[in-house]
């Protein structure tokens, strides 16, 4: 259906991981039209490159004459209208996973999934495959330099690498041969009930993998372990400690880590990443090219030239003397790993983490443990709460409660701009300013230095 189609409508485009799929249409020359309700640097390189979007509400309209399929994202409700005039008019429609799932048929589908950490290994992956001329097809949930800035790349090797994202269930379209499970660690509080209906849908992932297929699991995660009865697939193992990829000899300094791999690799690595977590994340990388019989310089090699995600531990420059670093973590966990990371890699350095929370309702479900993680910064500025269009639950709670519990050292910020001001009026030369969370907190830094917000 994807590949046949000639006139592709995406609903939902700006979105990392959709806006790949129309990227691919657009290098496969089919005509593509889409909306969304804002404008991202994804959809704004869509529309240099010849898509016609509409940016703002949802409209019927938006369908135009000669659509042969619609794509719509993992986050569009069903009551979408375009969606709805879709079905109407009798035009196919399919998930950006179903859209995945067709295009990753007869390939060696590699999947990365976890709550945590996703991108990043994606990102390493990406670059093995690269440096390790297997010519890979990638999609991945950020943007990567080795992809010029973007989120996809077309291959003509056979393997086909993926993030697995678990939100509504998207990953359970997919049919991969090797997964790599970084850690389980209950999140998407709107979709899932609880922590083990979280898990079992791990579980039905892990269960769909191949009996000649491979998972690469992380031993250190007491819910990842639980896996290990629920598929067919053999199972290769990573952790710091007592596993079949591990890691000794830790060094980390302000330019990154060090360290030794120890089992079906052994050798010394050199990363400009930070942070324990990203230690496990190049061990699960590792694990990967291990099954692809990848030479360990190649991605020795590979791991070393990696320069990071969009977004993830990114430094954007320097402002007031101070030097500031944008992250995406807004899960309790994701932040932990994050000022932990900031504090090994500057110890001597005053933090100033400004953390906009995402969601009402997981600021809700996790309010105590933010409160608890951001005690491990030095200074705290809390902007309200980033609403995710259709995601929202009618709750009442603000970012004002997270400063309230804090106590001291803490400030509440209107919006992005009202942190910037405050941020100003605190900060001190050689300062480490930290902007995280998955909204639009990313701008801070253009706001700071009175650029364009870049979206």
């Amino acid at each position: 259906m994807l590949l046949t189609a000639k006139h592709i409508h995406f609903i939902g485009i700006s979105g990392i991981g959709i806006s790949a799929i129309a990227k691919w249409a657009l290098e496969n020359n089919k005509q593509v039209t889409g909306s969304d309700l804002s404008i991202q640097l994804t959809s704004r390189w869509l529309i240099d490159h010849g898509a016609n979007i509409k940016i703002g509400q949802h409209k019927a309209g938006n369908l135009r004459q000669g659509c042969d399929l619609v794509i719509y994202s993992n986050a569009i409700p069903e009551n979408n209208i375009e969606l709805i005039s879709a079905k109407k008019r009798n035009i196919p429609c399919i998930s950006y996973p179903q859209a995945i799932n067709e295009l990753m048929q007869n390939k060696n589908g590699i999947a990365i999934a976890g709550t945590h950490g996703k991108s990043t290994t994606t990102g390493l992956l990406a670059q093995i495959l690269i440096e390790a001329r297997k010519d890979p097809t990638i999609i991945v949930g950020t943007r990567l330099r080795i992809l010029n800035g973007t989120n996809e790349r077309i291959g003509q090797g056979k393997e086909f690498l993926v993030e697995a994202d678990e939100y509504r269930r998207a990953f359970l379209d997919y049919k991969p041969n090797i997964a790599a499970i970084l850690n389980i660690d209950f999140d998407h509080v709107d979709v899932y009930k609880n922590e083990s209906e979280y898990l079992q849908v791990f579980k039905t992932f892990a269960g769909r993998l191949p009996k000649d297929g491979f998972l690469i699991l992380n031993k250190s995660d007491k819910n990842s372990n639980e896996l290990v009865n629920s598929t067919k697939a053999k199972v290769i193992t990573f952790a710091l400690l007592g596993a079949d990829l591990t890691a000794s000899n830790i060094i980390s300094s302000e330019q990154g880590l060090t360290f030794d791999v120890n089992g079906l690799y052994s050798g010394h690595i050199q990363t400009s990443l930070f942070g324990q977590h990203n230690i496990l994340n190049v061990l699960a990388a590792l694990g990967v090219a291990k099954v692809l019989n990848i030479k360990f310089e190649i991605a020795k090699k590979a791991i070393q030239n990696f320069s990071g995600c969009w977004r993830r531990f990114e430094k954007r420059g320097e402002w007031q003397g101070a030097i500031v670093i944008d992250d995406y973590a807004h899960h309790p966990t994701e932040l932990r790993a994050t000022l932990g990371a900031t504090r090994q890699a500057f110890p001597n350095r005053r933090i100033i983490c400004v953390f906009q929370p995402h969601q009402k309702i997981r600021t809700q479900q996790f309010l105590r443990e933010f409160v608890q993680v951001l005690k491990l910064a030095d200074l705290k500025i809390i902007p309200e709460i980033y609403q995710v269009a259709g995601r929202e639950e009618n709750l009442n709670i603000s970012s004002q409660e997270i400063v309230d519990l804090a106590g001291s050292n803490a400030y509440y910020a209107k919006n992005i701009a009202d942190a910037v001001e405050i941020t100003k009026k605190l900060l001190k030369p050689k300062d480490i300013i930290l902007t995280v969370g998955a909204g639009d907190i990313t701008n801070f830094y253009s706001f700071a230095k009175n650029k364009i917000p870049n979206g």
